[in-house]
């Protein structure tokens, strides 16, 4: 007795338990909690019963399964360009809302090209500064020139990242770390740079500035940064914030403990969970002369 059971024609019913094919009034096949081995089912059957089964599976077109695929694979790469769109939009809706630390609004979030009408004349940079920090010498500003046009940055951005970081003033002090002078030397990083933060402490600016072109310096160049990409404000921050990844677009963000650690927090002006360099250029132009 031969009994063809045609898959390409019975799918519904193969797959639907209560309504399985049955032989006579004796015998039910449930697969409802069996994996289904067809070669080894018609075997059983043939062996025990002494009958046929032939299982006519269909055919796949692999053409068309390939078709459906990159269809599908089209469909997702257009919704996650929109994912990404929308991504983007809600960061720049979330820059322009953007406040400095004294909660007054940023009129503009869009990134600070500090790249024109660079001047690298100590006299002009005295100029704009004198006022401001009447204690710091001609030599002061000629060394921070000279300096500025070494790493190819904008020397108003490099007085103002000292500025952010200390006032300026080679002798402060974080009182919760061992940070100190100019642009907060740390301990190990004193080391390093072959002194120690006691050392740097009772330095004149003019002299610590050795350090800070020598920690900027080696910095740069550790994150990858070419001599011959300028420097714009929020990379140079960056090379003192997390040097690192001063090549990176967004530097830290609320899962590392570099975000939350001392006052970092406040870097993220816009209170989005992430530190971007946009927001340590505002912070810097928030210290500008």
């Amino acid at each position: 007795m031969s009994f063809d059971f045609d898959y390409s024609k019975n799918l519904k019913n193969m797959f639907n338990y209560q309504t399985m094919p049955s032989l006579g009034n004796t015998f039910t096949f449930d697969f409802s909690n069996t994996p289904i081995n067809f070669s080894q089912m018609s075997g059983m059957l043939d062996n025990n019963f002494g009958l046929n089964f032939n299982f006519m599976m269909p055919t796949p077109d692999y053409s068309q399964l390939l078709q459906n695929a990159i269809k599908l694979n089209e469909q997702y790469m257009a919704i996650m360009s929109e994912k990404n769109k929308t991504i983007m939009q809600t960061i720049q809706v979330n820059s322009a809302t953007q406040t400095k630390a004294d909660g007054k609004p940023i009129a503009s979030q869009a990134p600070i090209d500090d790249s024109k009408n660079i001047s690298y004349d100590a006299k002009e940079l005295k100029a704009k500064w004198a006022a401001k920090k009447p204690h710091l010498t001609d030599k002061f500003y000629e060394k921070v020139v000279k300096i500025a046009k070494k790493l190819n940055c904008n020397p108003n951005s490099l007085m103002a990242l000292m500025n952010a970081e200390s006032g300026i003033s080679p002798t402060a002090k974080n009182s919760e770390s061992s940070a100190t002078g100019l642009i907060q030397f740390i301990e190990s990083t004193a080391k390093d740079l072959g002194t120690t933060t006691e050392k740097l402490g009772k330095m004149s600016a003019e002299k610590q500035l050795k350090y800070v072109e020598k920690y900027l310096t080696k910095n740069k160049k550790e994150a990858g940064i070419s001599d011959t990409q300028f420097v714009d404000a929020g990379t140079l921050y960056a090379l003192v914030f997390l040097p690192g990844r001063a090549n990176r677009e967004f530097v830290t963000d609320q899962s590392e403990r570099y975000y939350s650690a001392g006052e970092n927090e406040s870097l993220d002006l816009n209170k989005d969970g992430y530190i971007a360099k946009t927001e340590l250029a505002q912070r810097l132009q928030n210290f500008m002369a």
